[in-house]
């Protein structure tokens, strides 16, 4: 005859490595997703890294733009920001991104005296942090 307390003591200890083996799956499950997420941003950051694209001059309807040496050396397309706000973007064709040590110019039609204009580059979805800022001239 078989000795219930044994068999208990058994049925407990495989209960509990059940259980312990849940956990590590739970917890393995939390630990992949937030290593996957940490890993998307790290390549979006570095994607930016040495990407500087500042404003010039802003007169009229016309900011001069010119992107600074470093980063990738492929064409970056830019985000012009006035007063924080996203407002032109170069063409989707890539006709008028940068390569290092270009320059460009956009045409904004309602450039306001004393707006802040900044420029971001824009490497396919990710939007790098602007450079430098410049005030719109007054309009003569």
């Amino acid at each position: 005859m078989f000795n219930k307390k044994a068999q208990s003591q058994i049925i407990t200890t495989v209960l509990i490595i059940l259980l312990v083996l849940a956990a590590v799956v739970i917890v393995w499950q939390v630990v992949q997703t937030t290593v996957e997420d940490s890993s998307s941003e790290i390549t979006a950051t570095t994607a930016c890294v040495g990407v500087i694209i500042n404003p010039v001059s802003a007169h009229r309807e016309t900011v001069t733009i010119t992107r600074d040496s470093g980063g990738t050396s492929d064409k970056v397309g830019w985000v012009i920001l006035i007063d924080g706000i996203s407002t032109v973007t170069s063409n989707e064709d890539n006709s008028e991104d940068l390569g290092q040590l270009e320059s460009g110019e956009a045409f904004i039609t309602s450039l306001q005296p004393t707006a802040k204009i900044e420029v971001a580059g824009k490497i396919g979805d990710i939007i790098c942090s602007p450079g430098s800022s410049v005030i719109v001239n007054e309009i003569s």
